[in-house]
């Protein structure tokens, strides 16, 4: 809450709104331990997947057994879009991504483990890619480690620090003109 009420101090535009992220997902939540398999099937996300350089990648993933995908809800199933988040481990914790379309392309099906959470956003309202950006600012990263639990090698980043994350959001309009320019930026950054 102290993080929201610092962001709150700063002047936003009209139209604007300060909020908590859970309050613009479906939800908030980490992945599960699988059953794994030699059969590569179905990929499981886990942290070696969310790159340092911010790629997200299938190369280093394992797989799960596809008959436990039974147990597995809607919501531990990845999507389109789904922002992913380390939760777990020094030096990894608080990498984030998102789920594009290219992941998908030899994959129907695709889970999360345990040291992975994932945030699923009402997508009608807000623009993924949009929080995606800030969330991996710094005032985010910065928020993340004052807010890690555990020991030197284990720390965790529970869902209820992230639930809590403040996130300024703009029209969905000014949304999509960010994401714009912050991507137009980075293309001529790395050109």
């Amino acid at each position: 809450m102290k993080f929201l009420s610092k962001l709150k101090e700063y002047s936003i535009p009209n139209g604007w709104k300060i909020t908590n992220l859970i309050d613009i997902s479906e939800f908030i939540m980490r992945g599960k331990s699988p059953k794994y398999s030699n059969d590569k099937i179905i990929p499981v996300i886990a942290q070696k997947c969310n790159q340092k350089d911010g790629t997200l990648s299938l190369n280093k993933a394992l797989y799960i057994d596809e008959l436990s995908l039974v147990g597995y809800n809607t919501q531990q199933i990845s999507n389109l879009n789904d922002i992913i988040i380390n939760s777990t481990g020094t030096g990894t914790v608080g990498r984030v991504n998102i789920l594009k379309e290219n992941l998908f392309s030899n994959h129907n099906t695709i889970v999360y483990d345990s040291h992975i959470t994932t945030i699923r956003l009402i997508q009608k309202e807000i623009n993924p890619e949009y929080v995606y950006l800030y969330l991996r600012s710094p005032i985010i990263f910065d928020y993340v480690e004052e807010r890690c639990e555990g020991s030197t090698n284990q720390i965790e980043l529970y869902p209820k620090v992230i639930m809590n994350y403040a996130i300024p959001i703009p029209p969905l309009v000014e949304q999509q003109k960010i994401v714009k320019k912050v991507n137009d930026l980075f293309l001529e950054i790395n050109n």
